[in-house]
């Protein structure tokens, strides 16, 4: 079966000829370990997408993977510039440490930059930028090569959140203080922010993507980070209208939050969302989502990659995988995958008799 088809039936409710495979990504170090235990592939960029090294997945067998969002021009405006070299502020308003590890250079997240009421209102950097015109064909190009010849489909996530980013900006104190008294410009900012969001979800659509991720760290750990009616009153909205965007252009849209998604998963469900990855790992997490949800949206998830992946023997994992293909492969509407990217310490052995433990007991 075509792989493409085989996560469109599953996500649609029909029974494909297996269950899908879903990993993220890896980080640096895996995929060391990768090259190191396959020659024919050590050195060879066989599948790229978007910038996006594929080959480790594509040999796996994997059937479903995380790839970055469009590239954008440099914008006009010139961000504010802060005294440490390695330190710069976003056009969110969020200040980012650069720092470089090998080839691979990582931006961590360190505090907001709009601190007060009025750096708040003054704020002028919120608004869509241009996706470079190059892009378009060829991540197009590219997308098919991985679906018609690698036999693997590209994920695109199209932002960092909604919620999340604007949290990340004005700090939680300032976020909290203006959901309760401020709620107007709560909703001011956020849809400002979604039209950035908006305007990036419609240059994947235009590239002909078919599957598109959003991520908004609406919960975190096991609580939310907003209450579930809040979720409602200020985001279900612009999500709603997020899905139909992509529903519009035949594409499925993705939901994915650190955390439990049980408080929130309703919200989803009613925005249309058509897939959620549940990344708490707690086999309890999926059974639940399976239970109260899975016959109205598609539950992806949840094999920790650390104590299973990193911490475990290939018979431990492959019960573990059986395990939760038991509790949520019967009724359809379920993609096995992991809770997180592939980490440095995950172990090649226990990858690769994870992928064959979920395609032998995946089958239909």
């Amino acid at each position: 079966m075509d792989v493409q088809d085989r996560v469109v039936k599953v996500i649609g409710g029909e029974m494909p000829d297996r269950v899908p495979i879903f990993i993220p990504g890896f980080e640096p170090r895996f995929l060391e370990t990768f090259d190191a235990a396959h020659d024919d592939a050590a050195g060879s960029k066989i599948c790229i997408c978007n910038g996006k090294d594929l080959t480790p997945l594509v040999h796996l067998g994997v059937d479903l993977c995380e790839v970055p969002g469009p590239p954008h021009l440099k914008p006009e405006q010139e961000l504010p510039r802060l005294d440490d070299e390695f330190m710069a502020v976003d056009m969110f308003g969020r200040v980012f440490k650069r720092h470089v590890s090998g080839n691979v250079e990582y931006l961590d997240y360190q505090g907001p930059y709009l601190r007060t009421e009025d750096a708040i209102k003054q704020w002028n950097h919120l608004i869509p930028q241009q996706i470079d015109p190059d892009w378009y064909d060829r991540v197009y190009k590219e997308t098919l090569a991985c679906v018609d010849t690698h036999a693997i489909c590209p994920l695109f996530k199209a932002c960092d959140g909604i919620y999340s980013i604007l949290e990340q900006a004005i700090g939680i104190e300032n976020m909290a203080f203006m959901l309760h008294d401020k709620p107007e410009m709560i909703d001011f900012l956020l849809d400002k922010i979604y039209k950035i969001v908006i305007n990036d979800v419609k240059g994947l659509l235009d590239a002909k993507v078919a599957f598109i991720l959003i991520c908004d760290d609406i919960t975190i750990e096991n609580h939310p980070s907003i209450t579930p009616d809040l979720v409602e009153k200020h985001l279900l909205p612009l999500y709603t209208k997020l899905v139909d965007r992509v529903h519009t252009s035949g594409g499925k849209a993705f939901f994915r939050t650190t955390g439990d998604v049980l408080n929130v998963i309703g919200t989803l469900v009613k925005a249309g969302f058509d897939a959620v990855h549940v990344t708490n790992p707690e086999p309890s997490y999926l059974e639940e989502a399976k239970m109260f949800w899975g016959d109205r949206i598609c539950i992806i998830g949840n094999l920790d990659v650390m104590s299973v992946l990193s911490l475990s023997t290939p018979i431990q994992v492959k019960r573990k995988v059986k395990e939760l293909l038991d509790i949520a492969k019967g009724s359809g509407r379920y993609i096995f995958g992991t809770n997180d990217v592939l980490i440095n310490s995950a172990k090649l052995g226990n990858v690769e008799a994870m992928i064959a433990a979920a395609k032998q007991h995946g089958m239909y």
